[in-house]
């Protein structure tokens, strides 16, 4: 079962809840290609396949899975939340997506188990766990997970065209953040083409690299321009706050890596201690990211940090660089929802060139569509919240739970662990609704408050 290249159909008996289900399964749907997979595909078109990973190697790719755009965005985070009430949101809500990734592995696990399978994706997850219930109910929540996984690829891919256009502006100016957007389509068009996962994979290298150095930079001069934290408000009212809400999930969204680097891990015994480590380690770095942005900024933090460094030599080098890794990273999130929107059409018998052509427009596509939104919304920090708010809560907050508990519940599910499931759903299904509301708020208040500005105070 661990050649992913060979087709073979077998039947295999899941039992769930009281029922038995028989289904023949084909081995290439349980390895689909969903958003979970992304990281299998950039280290298989590297490494072999049977390659494994050691237990330093997992920390690495855990701890880099989430640093990315999310970071630079967590001071604005906690001037929404103000200075006291803010960071004890992004380290609590923060624990709290660590704690659903956890879930989302130990299901996994079972199902894996279960089906005796080596991996299983997200969506696949859903599908058989819900199929107690019936074929239908298992196609559904299949489709539902799909959907959702490539909803959050795309708002991911909308976020970078702000952050670029914003960075643009702010170091060059003369045109509005919406023109540089027109500016970069074609420049995003261009690279997202590339079908080559090998080429890819080494230009989000580059991109990691950026991120590296470009932090470094950052922390630098946040320590050493730190004012002091009572000149600031401890809350910055309910509204801000549930704002701060979507920001945070946003940058806690990397789902995208840990199933399959729990997979490839070569004592997966050892992964729960790695997680946890690793987990601190993020939550430490978000929140002195966060705490250390506010205090230097203060009310004037804009959506991402990077705006608000001085206009200087060193520091628009560093803008551009990043401008740079995210670029380098847009094609292959595109990736991602392109691939799973094509795993719901059947194999095309059209020639290689007619491929190419038909792939080629519905990426260009997609990239005109994150290009039309980032226009329709151009504020970073509302937008960021707005997309972690409804797509990351979705996935991160409110299924892990979910699964969890309806894969369990007659394997095990403690009445503690069904109390702490549904209470987990509760604070997913709020930080949806409010931060939604408070998201789209926010927005047409700038509009309206602030017309022709693209950043501006809060509510």
């Amino acid at each position: 079962m661990d050649d992913c290249n060979v087709d073979i159909v077998h039947v295999q008996t899941i039992t769930y809840k009281d029922d038995v289900v028989d289904d023949v399964i084909d081995k290439d749907e349980c390895l689909d290609q969903s958003e979970d997979e992304l990281d299998r595909l950039i280290n298989e078109s590297i490494e072999p396949v049977n390659n494994q990973l050691e237990e330093w190697q997992v920390l690495t790719h855990i701890f880099k899975s989430f640093v990315g755009t999310g970071i630079l965005g967590l001071p604005s985070a906690v001037m929404h939340g103000g200075i006291v009430l803010g960071p004890l949101i992004l380290v609590g809500l923060g624990a709290i997506c660590m704690y659903n990734i956890k879930l989302l592995v130990d299901t996994a696990r079972n199902m894996r188990h279960n089906l005796n399978i080596s991996r299983i994706s997200y969506s696949s997850i859903s599908e058989n766990v819900f199929q107690a219930y019936g074929k239908r109910a298992g196609t559904v929540a299949r489709y539902l997970t799909d959907f959702l996984l490539c909803s959050l690829q795309i708002g991911f891919c909308c976020v970078y065209v702000v952050f670029i256009a914003h960075n643009i502006q702010f170091a060059v100016g003369s045109l509005d953040v919406r023109i540089w957007m027109l500016v970069i389509l074609p420049f995003l068009i261009v690279p997202s083409l590339i079908s080559n996962i090998r080429t890819l994979a080494y230009l989000t290298t580059i991109g990691n690299v950026i991120v590296l150095v470009g932090l470094g930079t950052i922390y630098q001069y946040l320590l050493t321009h730190v004012q002091s934290p009572s000149r600031l408000p401890a809350t910055n009212g309910v509204l801000n706050a549930c704002v701060a809400f979507g920001q945070i999930v946003y940058a806690f969204e990397g789902v995208a890596v840990i199933l399959p680097t729990e997979e490839k891990l070569k004592s997966r015994g050892s992964f729960d201690w790695l997680f946890k480590v690793s987990g601190c380690l993020v939550i430490l770095l978000y929140a002195s990211m966060g705490i250390f942005g506010y205090l230097t900024f203060g009310q004037e933090t804009l959506g991402s940090i990077t705006l608000n460094l001085p206009n200087t030599a060193v520091y628009q080098t560093l803008q551009g660089a990043f401008c740079l890794m995210v670029f380098f990273t847009y094609p292959l999130q595109l990736f991602v929802s392109v691939d799973i929107i094509k795993s719901y059409f059947p194999p095309s018998k059209s020639t290689d060139t007619e491929s190419f052509l038909d792939d080629a427009l519905l990426k260009s596509l997609l990239v005109f569509l994150t290009c039309v939104l980032g226009i329709c919304i151009p504020q970073l920090d509302n937008f960021m919240s707005l997309v972690g708010s409804v797509c990351g809560v979705s996935v991160g907050l409110i299924l892990p739970p979910i699964i969890h508990a309806q894969c369990f519940w007659n394997q095990g599910l403690t009445p503690r662990q069904f109390v702490l499931d549904i209470f987990i759903l509760a604070i997913g299904v709020f930080t949806f609704v409010t931060g939604f509301t408070s998201s789209m708020y926010a927005i047409f208040h700038r509009f309206v408050e602030y017309p022709g500005h693209t950043t501006g105070p809060i509510v």
